[in-house]
């Protein structure tokens, strides 16, 4: 599982399970016009609901484990340096990042409206039609801050088989520290190769990736708040050493933990450039 890199994109159509667990580097919008789908993301099982918008952090892995017959979906995607930029409230950050799948509180059939409005501005390819995309994606994802702020993180999910939900928990408190396989299925008092099978049945995704991709997923937000040496990094994340870190976050995330924090920090300086110049056209 790769993580890809997408930026600001936007794209309609009908909606299918897929096959493994992904990531990429992007803060995540989704609005479901009709049907039904139901992720699998931060070790929780998340049902859509229809005309409600959803935002989430990608970078942590999720997968659409089902879909019903003809699910009508719209996917946004905006690099994650711009929600930086914006400086929302710190809590908003944990959230996301935490991996909590943020939603408005009623289902707006005017999200569907805007949304399909940005699908049809991007693919004009007209900078002045991306310019306000830009502009209206900041308005929109301020006003799900705002109405996010006071509200508690949303618990409405479904439960996985007891014997997953057994061993997501034991993992999510205890990926950053040594950790195996065997231990993980003793902790749960389950024969190693069974934890295996059971858990890449119930969510798609072996079991040692999924452990792989929460201490990225750490480090990586560690590099983004951060000033934190790469060594430190590394080993708070749960790796043994700066080269298993390096291998590992090359494989996941393509570049290297040092381009990842210097990446981010140039969309930073170039989108506070954008809104500079944005600001003298108002």
């Amino acid at each position: 599982m790769r993580q890809k890199k997408i930026g600001l994109d936007a794209w309609r159509g009908l909606l299918s399970v897929m096959s493994e667990a992904h990531a990429h580097n992007d803060i995540e919008m989704n609005y479901m016009f009709s049907g039904g789908a139901t992720y699998f993301i931060s070790g929780r099982l998340r049902s859509l609901d229809k005309g409600r918008l959803v935002m989430f952090w990608a970078g942590m892995p999720h997968q659409l484990v089902s879909v019903e017959p003809n699910t009508d979906f719209l996917v946004v995607t905006m690099p994650l340096a711009w929600l930086l930029q914006w400086q929302l409230p710190d809590r908003i950050n944990e959230r996301l990042f935490g991996g909590d799948l943020m939603e408005v509180a009623r289902a707006d059939l005017s999200d569907g409206e805007l949304l399909s409005r940005w699908v049809e501005d991007l693919k004009s390819g007209e900078s002045g039609s991306r310019t306000i995309v830009m502009l209206e994606l900041e308005a929109r994802v301020r006003r799900m801050a705002r109405s996010s702020h006071d509200q508690q993180p949303q618990e409405k999910h479904q439960n996985v088989a007891d014997p997953v939900n057994r061993i997501i928990q034991f993992i999510s408190t205890n990926y950053t520290g040594e950790l195996s396989v065997a231990q993980i299925a003793g902790a749960v008092r389950l024969h190693p190769n069974y934890a295996m099978q059971i858990f890449k049945r119930q969510t798609g995704m072996p079991l040692w990736d999924y452990v792989i991709r929460l201490r990225i997923a750490h480090a990586q937000r560690l590099l983004m708040t951060t000033n934190a040496k790469i060594v430190d990094v590394a080993l708070d994340s749960g790796f043994g050493s700066v080269s298993r870190f390096h291998e590992a976050f090359m494989r996941i995330c393509r570049q290297s933990p040092r381009h990842y924090r210097f990446a981010l920090r140039g969309e930073n300086i170039l989108l506070h450039q954008f809104a500079r110049q944005a600001s003298t056209l108002v």
